[in-house]
């Protein structure tokens, strides 16, 4: 919804001993910095599928700490300008400030008005550019977290039909209790033509592994750190595979590898972290059978800078000034007239385009068809 907010972490103390340019376990700088892996393409590929065709619904489940947001952030960055979208997180907390968010983000400008005057811009907007063959692109990062009132209005936006069809697609992401909400009566009317449930596996040890020497890379010093093999192994087996418990993991004992003068990591190091961050051993599954489901869970520590960390949306957030009632924010008949009419006008621009590159398909269509007769009769 809003950009990354500025950190107020301390840039680790032990960048000038291991000559490194910059903190590598910290939160990226840019989510095209991302460490790619096999799911992460796969992912891509559903939201590519949902960015191309209305109606479609993606729902992203993943523990914390696996990197949800930076893989949003990481597609988002890569979106362009003619894609419609609006990018919302928890900070958005009732309906009001949803529809001016969503209103100013697909390029209308600051609207203010009452929770019915902003559905009926909204509903506007949305069937005016399903018409004219466009449709927009909804995100919701930590949709675990987000208020039942904004919720509510997520349900609402899904009546908004052309012809049985949704001219918006929206992509919902959350935690591992988001799926039980998913599952809940009141989301069902959340039922897009294309439904697609994507869950967020933690790392396996090759790829952690491939994780960490990224990050180091990133940081300009692969080679200043020595991580025996049987280290990477321990990193793993004490973090789960987890991006956000390595970060933390690592970065402390980066700390403590400084601390006692040493650029080769040892075994003792990290158990010694690992135990002031009470961080558990992770089970490894035999024969293919995993935790049981009455089993607790180890608690997995959230990296240093990782809450600081949101979902990109464009552009900043457009939450009520302080202070600002519903009541004091009424449109004027006139002024909804003048709004409608600009999305009128938008959607009647959008209309000729798609028109125009109808009536160019036909062209081709048919001069392809022409010259496929000209060969057959040459044949």
């Amino acid at each position: 919804m809003a950009s990354p907010l500025p950190s107020e972490v301390v840039e680790p103390t032990f960048l000038p001993f291991f000559g490194m340019e910059r903190a590598p376990f910290l939160t990226l700088s840019t989510p095209t910095e991302m460490f790619h892996s096999d799911q992460s393409a796969l992912l891509n590929s559903h939201l590519a599928a949902a960015t191309r065709r209305a109606d479609s619904l993606v729902v992203i489940i993943g523990a914390d700490g696996v990197g949800k947001t930076t893989m949003l952030n990481e597609y988002i960055a890569g979106l362009g300008d003619e894609v419609c979208y609006a990018a919302f997180d928890e900070t958005c907390v009732e309906g009001i400030q949803f529809y001016r968010s969503f209103l100013e983000q697909i390029g209308l400008g600051e609207i203010v008005g009452t929770l019915r005057e902003l559905q009926h811009i909204t509903s506007e907007y949305l069937v005016h550019r399903g018409k004219g063959g466009g449709h927009a692109l909804i995100f919701v990062d930590n949709a675990h977290l987000v208020r039942p009132a904004v919720l509510e209005q997520l349900r609402w936006i899904a009546d908004i039909k052309i012809d049985y069809m949704r001219a918006f697609s929206m992509v919902l992401a959350g935690g591992l209790k988001f799926q039980r909400i998913m599952e809940s009566p009141a989301m069902r009317s959340l039922n897009f033509r294309y439904q697609t449930s994507f869950h967020i596996r933690a790392l396996s040890e090759s790829e952690t592994e491939a994780y960490i020497r990224h990050r180091l890379n990133l940081a300009g010093a692969a080679d200043a750190v020595k991580i025996p093999e049987e280290c990477r192994a321990l990193i793993h087996r004490f973090t789960g595979g987890n991006p956000g418990a390595i970060n933390s993991l690592c970065n402390a004992v980066l700390a403590e590898s400084c601390a006692q003068g040493t650029r080769v990591i040892s075994e003792q190091q990290i158990r010694a972290v690992a135990e002031v961050q009470r961080m558990l051993p992770h089970a490894v599954p035999i024969r293919g059978r995993g935790r049981r489901q009455n089993d607790p869970r180890p608690a997995q520590p959230v990296p240093d800078g990782a809450a600081s960390e949101r979902i990109a949306g464009r552009p900043p957030d457009a939450a009520p000034a302080a202070g600002e009632s519903p009541q004091s924010s009424l449109l004027h008949d006139a002024e909804i007239r003048e709004l409608l009419l600009r999305v009128a006008e938008l959607t009647g621009q959008l209309e000729k385009k798609a028109s125009a590159e109808k009536r160019q398909a036909l062209v081709e269509a048919r001069k392809h068809d022409q010259d496929t007769a000209e060969l057959r009769a040459q044949l």
